[in-house]
């Protein structure tokens, strides 16, 4: 009896589940997918959620049975058009599980290709591909010499080409999207040279001699240009100085020596522009938008902003007073001539967190988050070295005094923001402010006895400082610094390494420049002025008591007065309505107009 009990509860265990089951398939819903675009190269296949053996397939009325091994299949006997598609699925037990119908696209024609056009460039190739073909999907371009493919959906390509290689076949194969595919070949002989091609007539030049004009060549990224002076070709600075060469024959050579001559018009910069001031110092993360007064002396602008790879570069450029800047976190705006000058940088607008946590204390500590120190709190004191994290902002407020102790040093990994405000700072005492990989920012404050230094730095900004005693500020690697209004002729400057350097309104005692791919100096006075290594400069409105200019360095002066100067080791100094009194040693180029 035990025995027959317990083979009944397992039959009505089976046929319990066997019920569930039955109910639970009645629920399922069969998902079916797939393609409706076909073509002899892409098959019929099909996407489900379910396991089926066979499914029957119907289109407009032919019938076609096929095992769940035979798909994807092929149709390769159809004419193109749409085609009305039914589909039965069986399973195992031949049982039928659903039904599913739509419609299908059958398309067998390759797409057109128009005109493929082609070009080089500066050792770039570049590919154009045309086509009417609506159902364009994408193009690739494959080099049949060393087996690189590459891709595009645009129908245009660029491709790195090496000179002197011989002729290279690169197959273009267009595919619409049913995948047909027509291909087209194009040779190119890396042997020829071709001249230079001028797009326009019209040659700019800048303050330092740069060359703005539109000539293009297809192996040399920029042609040697020379302008014709007398009966002789000389450099285009050569001729900056010179009000009478308004318009010249110039020539254009390449590498290999091919070469092109025309008649351009010249048009110089003999200045640049001002340094915006309206600009805002700090804004918050919220902010999208900067906005600024427009200038007479500006034909545009542009916003700079820190990529850790190029670092300052062009960010925005406009010719309005506005621009949506979100994406940096600290930018420069620069008035650009008509001729592509770029003016002196505004004032850093640093972008700062929401959250900013007030120090009160007296004695200053690391810096772990953004921290304000305010001027009713102050004095503060700095009795042992502390760090300003990357990162993290250390805000001081206008008119507040720091004092530091026993060579103390601000070592600076984020930030230190001194406002600019009606109430002057103070920074004194024995101590040290140290750009160790940060920013310095520091605004109307008097300086006693503080060193200011940096191991690297995007940037350092200092403004309306003053000094009655000797402050020396040592700058290696400080990508961009700018000194502006800063009246101590105490205080010395050493700079290395350094894509800018901006000096305006100020009276500085010795300024050393080294390895300086742009210095722009305006209405300014400076004892001891030294340039060396490849550094370049441009003058406007300066009083130099002793200038010197070494080994491959560049300067161009406007209006300016020079008490002696000492230009060797193939430097250049060009002179324009400006003053030189002595000339001590001259082993360079002096141009004088």
């Amino acid at each position: 009896m035990l025995k027959k009990f317990f083979l009944s509860a397992l039959v009505f265990f089976i046929c319990a589940v066997f019920l569930v089951s039955c109910a639970k398939s009645s629920d399922f819903k069969y998902d079916i997918l797939i393609d409706n675009k076909i073509s002899p190269t892409t098959p019929l296949s099909i996407t489900t959620n379910f396991t089926f053996s066979k499914v029957n397939i119907t289109i407009d009325g032919t019938k076609l049975s096929l095992d769940s091994s035979q798909l994807p299949y092929v149709f390769d006997d159809c004419g193109d058009g749409i085609y009305d598609i039914g589909m039965e699925f069986y399973g195992i037990s031949n049982n039928l599980l659903t039904k599913y119908s739509t419609n299908i696209i059958y398309d067998s024609t390759s797409p057109k290709i128009d005109k493929i056009g082609w070009s080089i460039v500066s050792g770039i190739l570049h590919i154009d591909m045309k086509t009417t073909d609506s159902d364009f999907s994408h193009m690739t371009v494959t080099d049949l010499v060393s087996g690189d493919e590459f891709y595009s959906d645009t129908g245009k390509q660029d491709i790195l080409l090496r000179k002197n290689t011989g002729v290279i076949e690169f197959l273009v194969s267009v595919y619409d999207a049913a995948g047909n595919k027509s291909t087209q070949s194009i040779m190119i002989d890396t042997q020829i040279d071709n001249k230079p091609v001028l797009n326009s007539k019209i040659l700019k030049m800048n303050t330092f001699g740069d060359i703005f004009v539109d000539v293009t060549d297809d192996w040399d990224v920029d042609p040697v240009i020379f302008i014709k002076k007398g009966d002789n070709y000389v450099y285009p600075n050569q001729v900056l100085c010179d009000p009478s060469v308004s318009s010249a024959e110039c020539i254009f050579i390449d590498s290999s020596n091919n070469y092109i001559t025309a008649l351009m018009q010249i048009k110089k910069d003999l200045t640049f522009p001002s340094k915006i001031e309206s600009s805002p110092r700090w804004i918050s993360n919220d902010l999208k938008y900067l906005t600024w007064r427009l200038d007479d002396d500006a034909a545009g602008y542009v916003i700079e902003g820190f990529d850790p790879v190029c670092g300052w570069k062009l960010y925005k450029e406009t010719g309005i007073s506005y621009a949506e800047v979100s994406a940096q976190d600290v930018m420069f705006i620069r008035k650009v001539s008509a001729n592509g000058t770029k003016g002196l940088p505004s004032p850093p607008i640093y972008r700062f967190s929401d959250f900013i946590l007030p120090f009160s204390t007296g004695v200053l500590e690391d810096v772990k988050q953004n921290t304000m120190l305010s001027q009713i709190n102050s004095p503060f004191i700095l009795s042992k070295d502390i760090v300003i994290e990357k990162g993290k902002t250390l805000f001081i407020e206008s008119g507040t005094n720091i004092r530091f102790f026993n060579n103390s040093r601000m070592i600076v990994r984020g930030t230190v923001f001194l406002m600019h405000g009606a109430a002057r700072s103070r920074l004194f005492g024995d101590g040290e402010i140290f750009a160790d990989g940060g920013n310095i920012i520091l605004s109307n404050a008097d300086m006693e006895n503080i060193k200011i230094t940096s191991k690297s730095a995007k940037f350092i900004f200092l403004e309306d400082l003053s000094s009655d005693e000797a402050v020396e500020a040592e700058l290696t690697n400080s990508l961009r610094t700018c000194i502006y209004n800063v009246r101590a002729d105490y205080i010395n400057f050493t700079v290395k390494n350094s894509s800018g350097l901006f000096i305006d309104n100020s009276s500085l005692g010795s300024v050393k420049i080294s390895n300086c791919n742009e210095a722009l100096f305006s209405s300014s006075s400076v004892k001891n002025l030294g340039f060396d290594i490849n550094s370049r400069a441009c003058f406007s409105k300066m009083n130099v008591s002793s200038l010197s200019n070494l080994n491959f360095s560049y300067i161009y002066m406007y209006d300016s007065d020079i008490g002696s100067l000492i230009n060797s080791s193939f430097s250049m100094v060009t002179s324009n309505s400006s003053r030189i009194s002595q000339i001590k040693e001259n082993s360079g180029v002096i141009k004088s107009e």
